[in-house]
């Protein structure tokens, strides 16, 4: 069979030019590797500079999407184990939640009175007969949350639950994100015991190691730091690591400086816990939370730990070691400390949550002054102003204090985010701390990956529609954990006397749910990219933010208006 000569030609260039555009693609694609962001002649920005760069500023929002995504992938995972076990089970999903885990629940009346016993302080001598039923229900939602996390844990082991979510790379205030070593890690050798000669007395500083150690490492750090919290467990490596050549010393630099409240009273607590010579027991139940501690946390840490309750809340109240912590402040600053974490290993000052390496480098430079130092860190960059966001759309959405207040707190928000629920005792504090100074608005922000969640948020617009948004709103929060179906919904709105009928026909009706979208969409173009997210005075404030940030921000504001 005879080609066309016009086809054959065509046919055969076709070819040409395809492997021609191939050839090119491929050549391309040698020449600029993955981590290869732009060029200029030939020179490359590649990803570890950019971070390096602004590292700063971008590790900050991965952090937040690290946290969000790890409960993600944990919310997935719990709600697709119980349901394969409620169908091995063959129980509805309800059923398997009553049957394994609230079943499991007893509290005892003889529970409930050592309680009493041991935190009368705590109860204003209220008889036990007035508390009896707070304590019952605040010790039943402990025992359940110990309860399910055990269950969890069985449930993950029979169905080989395994996650692969990685977590950002090391964070280094003013150097950025530093990339992990390359060397195979290396089993710490098992040293013969070192004499603890572990200081804690009140009057000198706590203190690990022996004082005669060629390397002092003091350690200025706030309980309520992040940084301070991820550096951790490099100082116990690197403690670990030079048996009895390092003496471990911790000063309190709390970045609040009120007394009585925020990261100043976790360092209060602290002290009192030394009080009992128990400072470093504290000190690491502190940093394993996994956020800042709230004030009623500081109570249960110290009963875990073994302290006298009695002896701990009485110092804890009179404020008796705030010139301890007043006297670190005093040293931190004349020392030349600016932020935390600021270590310094004998006359080397190492500033903000430096690698395990970088450590181990400084004492080995002490220990044997042949080897280089390492090298000192880059000046950090000021972050950029925040972007300030207009609200005119504030009406008709739930809100709490005067219109016409100097700031306004507008909250995005996620009734099934743990976060969320954590922020919210935060926000309620400051609401009552600045009595018709603050206005505190609600708005909508379901993430996608809670299932039902957009339900939940549609059954609050109902309860707003009869007047009682925000106590509907503490019965979600309460209920945070537990399936809320639309018999569950119900239930709570008839507990709060709303109208039965005309909140189930809301419901069912599905009138709000273009609003919750709305309200997404609406969330999205402001720049909220996970919960909680409040705006100051159209500032963002992302995550559950210790109530010490807020506060500076709202002073800052109010200073803006007198």
């Amino acid at each position: 069979m005879k080609l066309n000569k016009t086809f054959g030609v065509g046919f055969l260039g076709g070819i040409f030019v395809t492997f021609l555009l191939i050839h090119l693609f491929q050549t391309a694609r040698l020449d600029a590797s993955p981590d290869v962001l732009a060029k200029i002649q030939g020179e490359a920005l590649k990803e570890k500079e950019l971070y390096t760069r602004i590292g700063n500023y971008l590790l900050p929002l991965e952090n937040d999407q690290y946290a969000i995504r790890q409960w993600g992938v944990e919310d997935w995972i719990q709600q697709r184990i119980f349901e394969k076990e409620a169908k091995a089970q063959g129980i509805p999903l309800d059923e398997l939640y009553r049957k394994e885990i609230w079943a499991q629940v007893k509290i005892s009346s003889d529970n409930v009175q050592a309680y009493y016993n041991q935190n009368k302080e705590l109860f204003a001598q209220q008889p036990l007969a007035s508390v009896f039923s707070a304590i019952s229900q605040q010790l039943r939602q402990l025992e359940y949350a110990r309860i399910k996390q055990d269950y969890v844990a069985q449930l993950k082991i029979k169905y080989n639950v395994q996650t692969f979510l990685k977590a950002p790379e090391v964070y280094v205030d003013g150097l950025g994100v530093l990339p992990p070593s390359s060397a195979a890690p290396t089993e710490v050798p098992v040293a013969a015991p070192v004499p603890a000669e572990t200081r804690s007395e009140i009057g000198q500083p706590p203190a690990k190691g022996p004082e005669n150690a060629p390397v002092t490492l003091v350690e200025f750090a706030d309980f309520h730091c992040g940084f301070c919290k991820r550096v951790q467990p490099t100082l116990e490596e690197v403690f670990a690591k030079f048996p009895g050549q390092i003496q471990l010393v911790f000063r309190h630099f709390p970045l609040s400086k009120t007394p009585g409240t925020g990261s100043y009273l976790t360092h209060e607590a602290a002290t009192c816990a030394q009080e009992q010579g128990k400072f470093w027991e504290y000190h690491d139940a502190i940093f394993k939370l996994p956020g800042a501690p709230e004030e009623s946390d500081l109570q249960i840490l110290a009963q875990n730990i073994g302290l006298n309750p009695t002896q701990f809340q009485e110092c804890l109240k009179s404020g008796k070691y705030r010139n301890v912590i007043e006297a670190d402040l005093a040293e931190g600053q004349k020392r030349g400390v600016q932020g935390t974490p600021t270590t310094f290993i004998n006359d080397q000052t190492v500033g903000g949550a430096y690698p395990l390496e970088h450590f181990v480098g400084v004492i080995e430079s002490i220990l044997d002054p042949t080897k280089p130092k390492p090298a000192a860190q880059a000046e950090q960059k000021p972050e950029p102003p925040p972007a300030v966001v207009q609200f005119n759309d504030l009406e008709d959405r739930p809100s709490l204090g005067p219109k016409d207040a100097p700031v306004t707190l507008v909250e995005y928000s996620d009734f099934f985010c743990p976060f969320c629920q954590r922020v919210t005792p935060t926000l309620e504090q400051l609401v009552k701390n600045y009595p018709g100074k603050i206005r505190r608005v609600w708005r909508h922000y379901p993430l996608a990956f809670h299932q039902g969640a957009d339900r939940v948020h549609e059954a609050s617009e109902c309860a707003h529609e009869q007047g009682k948004f925000w106590p509907y709103h503490d019965k979600l929060f309460q209920k945070q954990g537990t399936p809320l179906n639309d018999e569950n919904l119900i239930k709570l709105a008839k507990e709060l006397d709303l109208n039965k009928k005309k909140f189930e026909k809301c419901l069912t009706s599905g009138k709000y749910k273009e609003l919750v979208k709305k309200e997404i969409a609406h969330g999205n173009e402001v720049g909220v990219q996970g919960t909680p997210a409040v705006f100051v005075n159209g500032k963002l404030v992302s995550g559950a933010q210790p109530y010490e940030n807020f506060d500076r921000l709202i002073q800052g504001e109010l200073g803006k208006k007198s």
